[in-house]
C-alpha cells in the first residue's frame, strides 16, 4: 500500500489526505497498517502453534529482523519470547 495511491483512490492530494487521516485517526497510515501488521501477527502465532518468525513476517510482508524490531517495540518482547509464553 502507498499512501499516494491511498490518497488518489479517494480523490485527495497525499499531503490532504494524510492530514484527514490523522485528524480522524489520531495516527499516521502508516502507523496504521503497521497496527493492523502487528495485531495480525499475534493472531498468526495463537492460531499456528509452531508457525515460525520468518513465515510470519513474509505473511505480512516484512523482512523478519524489521518485524522482529517492530514487533518487540510494539509488545516490549521479542516474538520468540513471546511465543514461548
Amino acid at each position: 500500500l502507498h499512501l499516494s495511491n491511498l490518497a488518489r483512490a479517494v480523490g485527495y492530494s497525499v499531503q490532504h489526505f494524510h492530514r484527514l487521516f490523522v485528524g480522524s485517526y489520531g495516527v499516521t497510515p502508516q502507523q496504521y497498517i503497521q497496527q493492523i501488521r502487528m495485531r495480525r501477527s499475534i493472531q498468526l502465532f495463537q492460531e499456528n502453534p509452531g508457525i515460525t518468525i520468518e513465515k510470519v513476517a513474509q505473511q505480512l510482508g516484512m523482512e523478519p529482523s524489521y518485524f522482529i524490531r517492530i514487533f518487540k517495540r510494539t509488545y516490549g518482547q521479542t516474538p520468540k519470547q513471546f511465543m514461548k509464553t
